[in-house]
């Protein structure tokens, strides 16, 4: 095994502003996805919290060389440290920023690859003959909220955002106990999840935000990756963005597949062997 190639798409969702951020240098890639806090904050340049962790995650992956979790921490610490200097009340969960990351360090002599993530930002393994597994389980924190979501959305309720308001709120507050999140909370670090696997027979290695994920019409139902991985197939990363925003487009009110917004912000990274 001796090419290695790395290809990214990020875009912006239907928000103002891209939160999520990605890095990819030597042999190491992440991808991480931002989001503001539940009261509202901008800095003097109009950045949301969201925005602002993604990047401060970023950049601290970029120039470090430490263990991916011990990067993980770090940026955690520098998350809680910005939250400080701009004033955040940083004792009330819903105010904090934070982001969900996935990155994985690729060891071409050992034949193996090291991962970590938090949240829901995953990593999908690719194998040559055609099979693929997903590193990361019990990650979809919002199953809860959406189902209900779906329940008012059959019901005929229009504004079910403002409906669930508390609902998110009190998930919200459940970050670092119940999930997993970078937002300055030193117990993200009990959250961090990390692995080692073997290259042997892997093709493609895909790391991406909640954007990427396929919609789904029941919030209630595990997500299955067989799809996801026949798209890249077919036409790699952009053909499963574009699948993903045709059926945004068909549910601009967020009824039929439960979502936070019409369209959420895509990033990827997806590492080919050859």
């Amino acid at each position: 095994m001796q090419n290695i190639h790395f290809d990214v798409i990020t875009e912006k969702g239907s928000g103002e502003l891209n939160e999520d951020a990605f890095m990819h240098h030597g042999m190491r890639a992440a991808v991480f996805d931002g989001a503001g806090s539940l009261v509202p904050f901008r800095d003097k340049d109009g950045r949301t919290g969201g925005y602002l962790a993604g990047r401060i995650a970023c950049s601290i992956f970029e120039e470090s060389t430490d263990s991916l979790v011990d990067t993980a921490v770090r940026a955690n610490s520098k998350i809680a440290e910005e939250m400080q200097h701009a004033g955040v009340d940083t004792n009330t969960k819903e105010h904090l920023w934070s982001t969900a990351f996935a990155a994985i360090e690729v060891d071409l002599e050992r034949q193996e690859f090291s991962w970590a993530q938090i949240a829901d930002s995953l990593i999908l393994v690719m194998y040559e003959d055609g099979s693929h597994k997903m590193l990361i389980d019990n990650y979809d924190h919002d199953k809860g909220v959406l189902t209900q979501w779906k329940e008012l959305a059959q019901q005929g309720v229009t504004n079910i955002r403002q409906e669930l308001n508390e609902k998110l709120i009190a998930l919200r507050r459940t970050a670092n106990v119940q999930y997993g999140v970078l937002n300055g909370d030193p117990a993200a670090r009990s959250r961090i999840r990390q692995g080692k696997e073997s290259l042997q027979s892997v093709a493609n290695i895909l790391l991406f935000t909640d954007g990427m994920i396929l919609p789904k019409e029941d919030p209630r139902v595990d997500d299955v990756f067989d799809h996801m991985a026949a798209l890249f197939k077919e036409g790699g990363l952009e053909r499963i963005k574009q699948y993903v925003r045709q059926i945004e487009e068909t549910d601009p009110d967020c009824t039929r597949y439960p979502r936070y917004k019409k369209g959420d912000d895509i990033t990827a990274i997806a590492i080919s062997f050859q």
